[in-house]
Formats: C-alpha cells, structure tokens, sequence
C-alpha cells in the first residue's frame, strides 16, 4: 500500500477526502495561507504535507515508517523545494 494511502487509512479517511479538504479546511477556520491546494491525492504537496509534524509523528508512531525514514523523506523533500526555488 502506498504511504499516502496508509496515512489516510491512519485518518480513517479515503483518497477521497481530496475532494473536500479545501472545503473542510475552512470550515474548520484553517487560513487561505495554511491551506495546500493539489491536483492529486499523490501531488508533490500531498507528500510533503505528510512528511509534515504532526502527520510525520503519527506515522513514526503507528509504525507505518521509522523515525529515521522519516528524517530522510522530509530532508529529501525539503531539498526538493529548494532545489525548485533555485530554478532547477
């Protein structure tokens, strides 16, 4: 099972839930700011978002990944951004 689909199954949710997010997020009172808009449920923003505390602890935590899988996706991540910000 992909990782986003065995976060979401930590959620409770579905692939779905994609569909609602936006929506849901601002009923929650979550600001525009805050707010990741993606194509897909496997968008790049998808990913980092989990890599993201809290979603990072809970996978760490349930044992989906280890804590230093879970280092390495985040910095590989994070590089990934950067990388884009520098034009690459």
């Amino acid at each position: 099972m992909p990782l986003c689909s065995k976060w979401l199954a930590i959620l409770r949710s579905t692939p779905d839930v994609i569909k609602y997010k936006v929506q849901w997020a601002r009923e929650a009172g979550t600001s525009e700011e805050d707010i990741i808009v993606t194509g897909s449920w496997t968008d790049h923003n998808t990913l980092i978002n989990i890599m993201a505390d809290p979603h990072r602890k809970l996978l760490v935590e349930r044992g989906v990944i280890s804590q230093e899988d879970a280092e390495r996706y985040r910095r590989a991540w994070e590089e990934l951004e950067a990388a884009k910000e520098r034009g690459f």
